[in-house]
């Protein structure tokens, strides 16, 4: 079993094309101490893996160019650890089919836009070996 890591040592790729969504999201997270990177689509966080492996990755659904089943599908298709990077999907959309579609696609998890501080909190510390 990985080491539990403290909240500063974990990097949270956000996946978000919506810029005013995106900033409030890593805010979120910095005011909770963890770092944050982001990409503006699937596209991105891909380029954005091949030199670098977050701890987690929240992604949205919904996205230009390449959306969040589709990212999903070809990071799940990398090599080594990355290939099992932990993905939560973030959705206005939190139906039965919106959820199998995530978990078929390779997401780890989920969770309904827009949320509380406290859920994405559990959703992070669900997702990673965090002390809290």
């Amino acid at each position: 079993m990985a080491d539990r890591l403290q909240k500063e040592e974990i990097t949270i790729l956000i996946v978000e094309d919506s810029p005013t969504q995106q900033k409030d999201l890593q805010n979120i997270l910095e005011s909770h101490g963890y770092r944050t990177r982001t990409s503006m689509n699937g596209n991105e966080a891909l380029d954005f893996l091949n030199n670098n492996r977050p701890d987690i990755i929240i992604t949205d659904i919904i996205m230009p160019e390449m959306d969040g089943y589709e990212t999903t599908r070809q990071i799940r298709k990398l090599k080594g650890e990355k290939g099992h990077i932990r993905i939560c999907a973030m959705t206005a959309n939190v139906t039965k089919d919106e959820i199998d579609a995530c978990l078929a696609s390779g997401m780890n998890d989920y969770m309904m836009k827009p949320f509380t501080h406290e859920i994405l909190k559990e959703k992070i510390l669900k997702n990673t070996f965090v002390h809290a």
